[in-house]
C-alpha cells in the first residue's frame, strides 16, 4: 500500500455532501455512419470485456489501525467493472437539455471511497444521431488536465481504429515510493515527509501573496467585493453547455496580442458583468479569478501538479478592448 501524497490528500479530508472533490467531462460523439440500432451496445461490451484495469483505476482510499490512520491507496481486487462503467439512455424527448440534466445529476453525486475512484457512462439516444458520454474521476487520483490528456489518448482520428478503454492504459511509469511495507511507524514518516515537501512551498507562497497585497491588479481575493453569487451551495450541480468557434476565438487572441486564456477569461468577465448589471448587482470594484495552472510534466502517474494565479475580472471597466487589457496586466503580474 502507498500513502496518499501530502499534495493529493486534501481532496479526501476537505470533501463534504456540498462539495464534491472530483473532475467530470461531458463529451458528444456523432454516430459512425451506418451504425445500427446495437452499435452502442456492442461498444458498451467491448469496453467492460476489458479486466486488465490499470493500477491508477485500480486504486481506493483506505486507512486503518495498521496504517497508524492514515490515508493510504489499496487496490481492489474485487473490482466490478459493471458498476464503474454504465450504459444508459436518454429520456424523450433526446434533447440536449435532457443530456444536461442526467450529466447534472450524475456529477452531484459522492464517488463511492469504498470502490475506486472513478465511473464512465455511456449515454445513448441523443437526438441528431449522437451519443454521450460522462466520465467522473476524484481529484486525489487526477487532475483536471491529466484526466483530459488521459482521455485524449483514447480517441483517434481514424474511425476503423480500436483502442482499449482508457482505464487499461498502463501507466508509462508508475510513482516512486520507499517500499510497501504497512508498518505504522514508516507510514507516519512517510508522511511526515509529504508535509515538510508541501511545507517547503509556504516561502515561495508568503512571498506571492505578499506581493498580491501590494499589487492592485493581482486582485487578491479578500480584496473581492461580496455579490450575489455568495451564498452557501448545496451538492446539487447544474450543467450548461454553449458553443463558440475555436478558431474565431484564436483569431481575437491573435488580433489583440493575448492568451487564449486571456481571451476565455474577457469572456466570463462580460458575461458575468452583463448579467449582474441585469439583476441590478454589479458592484463597483472588480470581480477576481483563480485561475487553475498546470505544472505537469507526466500525466501518467496520475495525482496533482498544478497551481493557480489570481487574477482581475476588470468587471469594473465597460469597454471590451480596455476590460480585455486589464485582465491580460493582471495575468502577467500574476504568473
Amino acid at each position: 500500500m502507498a500513502l496518499v501524497s501530502a499534495v493529493d490528500l486534501p481532496y479526501l479530508l476537505t470533501e463534504s455532501r456540498s462539495t464534491p472533490m472530483h473532475v467530470g467531462g461531458l463529451q458528444v460523439f456523432e454516430l459512425p455512419p451506418g451504425a445500427g440500432s446495437h452499435w452502442l451496445r456492442e461498444q458498451y461490451e467491448f469496453m467492460v470485456s476489458h479486466q486488465d484495469i490499470a493500477p491508477l483505476f485500480r486504486k481506493r482510499p483506505y486507512r486503518s489501525p495498521g496504517t497508524g490512520f492514515a490515508w493510504g491507496w489499496r487496490e481492489d481486487d474485487e473490482l466490478d467493472i459493471e458498476y464503474h462503467v454504465r450504459h444508459s439512455a436518454l429520456p424523450d424527448p433526446n434533447r440536449v437539455r435532457e443530456l444536461l440534466a442526467m450529466g447534472g445529476r450524475l456529477h452531484g453525486s459522492l464517488l463511492d471511497r469504498q470502490r475506486p475512484l472513478w465511473e464512465f457512462h455511456l449515454i445513448e439516444g441523443l437526438e441528431g444521431n449522437r451519443f454521450a458520454t460522462y466520465t467522473k474521476v476524484h481529484h486525489s487520483v487526477v487532475d483536471g488536465v491529466s484526466a483530459l490528456r488521459i482521455l485524449e489518448r483514447w480517441l483517434s482520428p481514424d474511425p476503423q481504429a480500436t483502442v482499449p478503454p482508457f482505464w487499461t492504459t498502463r501507466p508509462k511509469r508508475e510513482r516512486p515510493q520507499s517500499d510497501n511495507s504497512t508498518d505504522p511507524l514508516e507510514l507516519l514518516v512517510g508522511t511526515a515527509r509529504g508535509a515538510v515537501d508541501v511545507l517547503g512551498v509556504a516561502p515561495a507562497l508568503v512571498r506571492s501573496l505578499r506581493k498580491a497585497m501590494s499589487d492592485e491588479l493581482a486582485g487578491f481575493p479578500f480584496k473581492s467585493p461580496p455579490t450575489m453569487l455568495n451564498t452557501h451551495i448545496t451538492g446539487a450541480r447544474r450543467i450548461a453547455g454553449q458553443t463558440w468557434s475555436l478558431s474565431r476565438v484564436k483569431a481575437v487572441a491573435r488580433a489583440s496580442d493575448a492568451t487564449l486564456n486571456d481571451i476565455v477569461l474577457a469572456m466570463c468577465s462580460g458575461a458575468l458583468r452583463r448579467y449582474l448589471i441585469e439583476m441590478n448587482g454589479l458592484p463597483d470594484s472588480a470581480l477576481t479569478s483563480m485561475v487553475p495552472v498546470s505544472l505537469r510534466t507526466d500525466d501518467s502517474a496520475g495525482g496533482n501538479a498544478v497551481g493557480a494565479v489570481i487574477t482581475s475580472l476588470a468587471t469594473d471597466i465597460a469597454d471590451p478592448s480596455w476590460r480585455l487589457a486589464r485582465i491580460k496586466e493582471s495575468m502577467a503580474i500574476a504568473k
